[in-house]
């Protein structure tokens, strides 16, 4: 989940996942999280938001007054963005920038912050509300209206990831213990009328995410095992589970994106994770390892289109992360601008 501010890497992604890619450096770094079926890429660049055109050039987006970082989340067939904005004394507020980069705040709340986190062609935004002990899962319909998610008994925090254009809504509830090893998440699926069902973990396992979904309610996102390490995962229209093949080697991994296709998207890793590799999943779960730019030594993908291009970023020696993109056929490109702030 990207609530550090600056962070562009999946750590702030998927902060308090088991499988955390390592942290970029903090200088000249770029990543991009999804891309449209027209090919319109969203990320960051610096501590802004960033949007790149077909071409690959480099678009500024708006922020609001006394903004310090922006972050785009989501983007939709319409060229609708959604991310956050940290204002003034890092107050973190949730945005939504039309198709000409226009920022609009989304609100219907008097919560501490809030954040979204992805959009589906109807406009409708998901995402999350709260304080500092509690949260909300959200939706927002394409007039702005914001609506709660079902939070289920036992749970006091609750984060919507993903949504489908049929409304139905990824994400994970947490328990919030605040001592060790009592802090429980759970992977959810809320249907389009914001009712919630609890997906099944690993057997013996510890915590869940549900990270995105496809169109037939496929679910994709990651489940740790007995010993907390966590595992690329997919859960059916029915809830059952299946853990996703690893590369040789690697022992980790984490799913990130899932496509109409159920080609699925995101990385494994090493046993010491001193490497990262950025993989794809075709649908029927042979996984398949990407290229990442020549001197660069780990990637992560992150988006996935309906065309089979994929977006993500890879990360040099010393951590640097660069903005790429996948072809369908596999050749990785450099996006443009990726050398300060656009």
């Amino acid at each position: 989940m990207r609530i550090l501010a600056g962070v562009l890497t999946t750590l702030a992604l998927t902060a308090g996942l088991a499988t955390a890619a390592p942290a970029a450096a903090t200088a000249e770094r770029s990543a991009a999280y999804a891309v449209n079926d027209d090919g319109i890429i969203i990320g960051s660049v610096g501590d802004a938001a960033a949007r790149w055109d077909t071409g690959g050039s480099l678009g500024k987006l708006e922020t609001l007054p006394n903004s310090i970082v922006t972050h785009a989340n989501g983007i939709n067939g319409s060229g609708t963005i959604v991310g956050t904005d940290y204002v003034g004394d890092q107050q973190q507020v949730a945005v939504r920038w039309d198709a000409d980069g226009a920022i609009s705040e989304l609100g219907g709340h008097d919560a501490v912050y809030s954040s979204a986190r992805a959009v589906n062609d109807a406009g409708v935004t998901v995402g999350d509300i709260g304080g500092f002990t509690s949260g909300s899962a959200v939706r927002w319909d394409g007039e702005g209206r914001l609506a709660r998610l079902d939070t289920p008994s036992g749970y006091v925090r609750a984060t919507a990831r993903a949504v489908n254009d049929s409304g139905a809504i990824a994400g994970y509830l947490s328990t919030g213990g605040s001592e060790p090893g009592t802090n429980r998440t759970r992977a959810v699926r809320w249907n389009s009328d914001g009712a919630a069902t609890i997906l099944p973990g690993l057997p013996d396992g510890g915590s869940s995410y549900a990270l995105g979904i496809g169109r037939d309610g496929t679910v994709i996102g990651e489940a740790e095992d007995a010993a907390g390490n966590g595992h690329a995962v997919r859960w059916d229209g029915n809830g059952d589970l299946t853990r996703l093949a690893t590369l040789p080697g690697d022992t980790v991994s984490s799913a990130s994106a899932i496509n109409d296709d159920g080609v699925i998207v995101g990385y494994t890793t090493t046993p010491d994770r001193a490497r990262v590799h950025p993989v794809r999943w075709d649908g029927n779960g042979t996984v398949r390892e990407l290229a990442t730019r020549p001197g660069d030594t780990s990637g992560v993908a992150e988006g996935i289109n309906g065309s089979g291009v994929i977006v993500g970023y890879t990360l040099d020696g010393d951590r640097t992360a660069t903005a790429v993109r996948w072809n369908r056929d596999g050749t990785i490109g450099e996006l443009g601008g990726n050398r300060g702030t656009p």
